[in-house]
């Protein structure tokens, strides 16, 4: 039962023999019948924002240096794992996880670059979302969602690797905090660099 009524305002003078209004009428009061609105259309936009991480760290089993590169696999006698974390804080309005409620995510990407792998050849880094929020104290602390992916590098290039569906979903919950690279063999026995630090990107529309 919605109506609407547009009207020019067309000046003083009188046009087809009308006449210039005075004023006067009485305003139109709507009915206790007049139920129906039309709410306005909201404007989805697409969005794709990058995030740079908060902080990284990397372990071995013997507590020693890494070196200042993230690292995984395994190298004798020392197991490798590294941590990298973004902006994933709920209270922060420039957070993942706000930039994500109520979006509609497309695609996630996440870069790094490589520095060496045990072979000369390339290899793949292991991926997985984690639930750390803060640099893990151990080598023991970084551990994964049980969701980890390989994505092939060649020695020393730095390149946008596309995550799975599955691996990013938990950036909208917020249990998904970071990203861990992982590998227990010495083939996947790898550096990457932390100067020319991972970076997470995000395609989404809202």
């Amino acid at each position: 039962y919605g109506s609407s009524i547009h009207a020019d305002d067309m000046g003083v003078a009188s046009f087809s023999n009308g006449s210039m209004a005075t004023g006067g009428g009485v305003p139109y009061a709507a009915s206790s019948g007049d139920t129906t609105t039309v709410a306005p259309e909201k404007q989805v936009r697409t969005y794709t924002t990058t995030w740079p991480m908060t902080w990284m760290a990397s372990h071995r089993t013997d507590g020693a240096s890494t070196g200042g590169y993230l690292q995984q696999g395994y190298y004798s006698p020392n197991s490798r794992r590294s941590a990298f974390g973004f902006n994933s804080d709920p209270a922060n309005s420039a957070s993942v996880y706000r930039a994500l409620q109520g979006a509609s995510v497309q695609k996630v990407e996440l870069y790094l670059k490589n520095v060496s792998f045990y072979a000369s050849t390339g290899g793949n880094a292991v991926v997985d979302a984690s639930t750390l929020t803060a640099v893990p104290g151990s080598i023991g602390a970084i551990t994964g969602r049980g969701l980890a992916r390989a994505f092939k590098f060649s020695v020393g290039e730095g390149k946008w690797v596309t995550l799975t569906s599955d691996t990013w979903a938990g950036l909208q919950d917020g249990s998904t905090r970071s990203l861990v690279l992982l590998g227990s063999t010495v083939t996947d026995y790898a550096r990457f660099s932390q100067t020319d630090p991972p970076k997470i990107r995000i395609t989404y529309s809202k």
